[in-house]
């Protein structure tokens, strides 16, 4: 398969913003035969940098991040380069 590369200057870059979705479970743990002890657990997925973007065929464009304080850091790091 070919890919195929572009490259824009600065000004092609709208804004960004660092999305994600949590996935909320509740899970059960029985110790011994007494009540059950619950705890909630909240996992993020979906993580990406969003751009937003000057060109009309692709206004936003998604980048997949690992997790969500690598989109965080990303974030800033776009910030300081944006608006110094």
């Amino acid at each position: 398969m070919e890919e195929i590369y572009r490259i824009y200057d600065f000004s092609w870059v709208l804004g960004w913003r660092a999305t994600w979705s949590e996935d909320e479970r509740i899970n059960m743990y029985r110790a011994d035969s007494s009540v059950p002890t619950l705890s909630r657990t909240a996992r993020e997925k979906n993580v990406a940098i969003e751009l937003q973007t000057t060109d009309p065929q692709q206004p936003l464009i998604s980048i997949p991040m690992s997790s969500r304080r690598a989109a965080e850091t990303w974030s800033a790091r776009l910030n300081a380069m944006f608006n110094g």
